[in-house]
């Protein structure tokens, strides 16, 4: 009973106030005022997001180790041509500049004839000898077969034809010995049986004796064709002859190396770029004096840069070899470079107290140049589904300088709530404390409103 009247009542109020009101114009003017006092303020939901921590350092571009060269020249002397210009590409190995070479060239060009005199001579020699140590063979063969033909050969076509006459003698005088000893032995055999006088017996012993004597002569022409004295001349020539053969080598090989060392000074004079790149700067002219003190043309290869950094010491961060890096110039904010971090110092630079860091980044194009300032951006850690809120949406607060406030939305009126903030970011703040996630909070403009102000939400 009692609710049922409570609600009749209820109604009864209210309709009677609508109805005072409609019969009360400034009843009604108050609540559009209440309206339009209404504050206009845009409004964002808390999200949840991975929130990078992110070291940003200052960096310089300089090429690789050993991508990098001032060329100067291994002589001193004018520079006689520069054949290539800045922005030029060259290869390695590639001839950039020439230093006046022609005393080097009039050296090396007599250096060259001497080798080949000396080449001649040496062909020379080599003939020379080959004809003493045919000559000393041939000796040889007929001192032998004059030596081993004493007792004649039956055979003539197989003695060397200079010795055919006088083996062909001794040939004959042995036939006339065993003649005159057959005659010998008939006469001793008619005597002893007194045929025969003594005076032929004596006659044929005659002839014996005789006989033997040209067969002796006749051996000795044989042996006397090579005597013993000129095959030793033949043989001193030999080692004339091959003393003569080393000498003109050695003459060859002298001449060489003096061809050599004046090859080397005029190949030195020539100006030859160590690596493949692009002439960065060149620093004399033709009619120049140039030494090896004084560079002439430097050469950069920039298809892979190095990023020296500087991080400060007493900053707080994790950065690790291997990581990857944005880099940006000041032309390219919105287009990062990727980067590899390869080098973290352990060392502080007591002067600056700055740890070097270096990144490696493969420059395609050419974006970057030699010595030039970039920003190296590098996530060292991410904190996973954390909650933040735009930078613009903080306030301080006023009971605590060091503190930050955000204004939450309820019912169309905004009341402050102090936060902890973490990682911040241009565009993002991480939120640690004093938010759940599912709250709706002024993005920008509440600064120095009190709470219970009523606004107007614009959705971002």
């Amino acid at each position: 009973m009692f609710p049922r009247l409570l609600r009749k009542a209820s109604i009864g109020l209210l309709l009677l106030l609508v109805g005072c009101n409609a019969k009360n114009p400034a009843l009604n003017n108050d609540a559009a005022k209440a309206e339009s006092a209404k504050v206009s303020l845009p409004v964002i939901r808390v999200e949840r997001s991975n929130l990078p921590i992110v070291v940003s350092v200052q960096g310089t571009a300089i090429a690789q180790p050993d991508q990098s060269a001032k060329i100067s020249p291994a002589v001193a002397g004018k520079l006689s041509q520069i054949k290539v210009v800045p922005g030029q590409f060259v290869e390695r190995g590639q001839v950039i500049a020439q230093i006046d070479n022609r005393q080097a060239l009039d050296q090396f060009n007599q250096a060259s004839a001497a080798v080949q005199a000396a080449t001649a001579g040496v062909e020379q020699a080599q003939v020379n000898l080959r004809l003493a140590q045919t000559t000393l063979e041939h000796q040889r063969m007929l001192h032998q077969a004059g030596l081993s033909n004493r007792q004649g050969n039956d055979n003539i076509n197989q003695v060397p034809i200079e010795l055919r006459p006088a083996v062909a003698a001794v040939a004959q005088a042995q036939a006339n010995l065993r003649l005159a000893q057959d005659t010998l032995q008939r006469q001793s055999i008619l005597y002893n049986e007194k045929i025969a006088a003594k005076k032929d017996l004596i006659a044929a012993q005659n002839q014996v004796e005789t006989a033997k004597a040209q067969l002796e002569a006749a051996k000795a022409q044989v042996a006397g064709i090579v005597p013993e004295k000129d095959l030793i001349a033949a043989e001193g020539q030999v080692q004339t002859n091959l003393a003569q053969l080393n000498a003109a080598q050695s003459q060859v090989a002298q001449s060489r190396a003096s061809r050599s060392q004046s090859l080397t000074q005029l190949q030195v004079t020539e100006l030859r770029s160590p690596i493949s790149g692009v002439v960065a700067r060149r620093f004399l002219n033709v009619g120049d004096s140039a030494d090896p003190a004084t560079p002439v043309i430097e050469v950069v290869n920039l298809a892979t840069v190095i990023i020296n950094g500087n991080l400060p010491a007493d900053k707080h961060s994790n950065i690790r070899v291997g990581m990857h890096a944005d880099i940006r110039t000041a032309a390219q904010q919105s287009t990062p470079i990727d980067g590899t971090v390869t080098a973290v110092s352990p060392i502080v630079d007591p002067q600056s107290n700055t740890v070097d860091i270096r990144i490696s980044c493969a420059n395609s194009g050419n974006q970057l140049k030699e010595n030039q300032t970039v920003t190296v951006s590098i996530a060292t850690e991410v904190h996973q589904n954390t909650l933040t809120v735009p930078e613009t949406a903080l306030v301080p607060n006023p009971d605590d300088p060091g503190g930050r406030m955000v204004y939450i939305v309820k019912e169309d009126k905004i009341e402050r709530v102090k936060v902890t903030t973490g990682i911040q970011l241009p565009n993002q703040v991480e939120i640690t404390s004093g938010l759940q996630g599912n709250e709706t909070i002024v993005a920008k403009g509440a600064y120095g409103l009190p709470d219970g102000t009523a606004i107007e939400a614009v959705t971002k």
